[in-house]
């Protein structure tokens, strides 16, 4: 009988043990689930922040940069009201905001000559080029295109060899054709931008005479007064190009076939 007794008592201390040791694992998970809790709270509040933060970045940026305007000059052609120093600035303000890409040297340290007309222009026209150091026979190249006899910006053109596609090199051309137009579109959203180039991107039509004066694009788009295409000839280098326009000039694209769409 003693012996069943002492067997009772340590089979009752067993159980009080494992129930302790249950609610101390319990109170444990609690613990985990709150601190786990608390952590994603806090992921997530401080990514709020970041994009709160990223977003006042580009107002601020935006309320400092005048709007682009295009204009007409004495010969009836267009351009923007920027030079192209104002461009370079505003392109190495956003992308070292976004620090994805790298920003681009003053214009004097670009290569420059002067061509008998333009690609939209039947006058001397001044091209500056910037070519990228890494290696510029397969990373993309930016064209500047002024107006020889008073500097004004008629054209921004990125050309591209998609003959012999690399990952980053076409990453680079993504990003430069991002930052062109986000310097000239200050007021739209990244995300509105990007659809924009996804959908170029995604255009499968090629223009029957390569990328020289007088071209015509099979798409361009156009948003209070600026126009932008992605230009294409099989054979060559495709061009990613932002132009003024109007009313007259989007008229005259459309008569030589071009489709006009909106860009935003």
């Amino acid at each position: 009988m003693q012996t069943t007794a002492n067997k009772r008592r340590l089979l009752l201390i067993l159980l009080t043990l494992l129930g302790a040791a249950a609610a101390i694992f319990i109170a444990g998970c609690g613990l985990a689930d709150s601190e786990s809790a608390i952590d994603s709270s806090s992921t997530s509040a401080s990514k709020e922040h970041d994009s709160a933060q990223s977003q006042l970045k580009s107002e601020t940026i935006y309320a400092q940069e005048k709007t682009v305007e295009t204009k007409l000059d004495e010969n009836k052609e267009a351009f923007f009201n920027i030079t192209i120093d104002d461009f370079i600035n505003r392109y190495n303000r956003h992308c070292q905001q976004d620090k994805k890409s790298s920003a681009l040297p003053p214009s004097g340290e670009w290569s420059s000559y002067v061509s008998d007309s333009g690609i939209h222009s039947d006058h001397a026209v001044l091209n500056y080029v910037f070519v990228h150091e890494n290696d510029p026979d397969f990373y993309p190249t930016l064209h500047v295109y002024l107006a020889e006899n008073n500097a004004r910006l008629q054209e921004i053109a990125i050309s591209y060899d998609d003959h012999d596609y690399r990952e980053v090199t076409y990453r680079t051309f993504r990003l430069m054709c991002f930052y062109s137009l986000k310097s000239l579109y200050p007021e739209q959203t990244d995300q509105k931008i990007s659809s924009l180039l996804q959908m170029m991107d995604q255009e499968g039509a090629f223009s029957e005479q390569k990328y020289a004066q007088d071209a015509v694009p099979c798409i361009l788009y156009h948003h209070d007064g600026l126009g932008v295409y992605l230009y294409r000839h099989r054979g060559s280098s495709m061009y990613f190009c932002v132009i003024p326009v109007t009313a007259d000039i989007l008229r005259d694209f459309q008569s030589k076939g071009a489709e006009l769409c909106e860009a935003f």
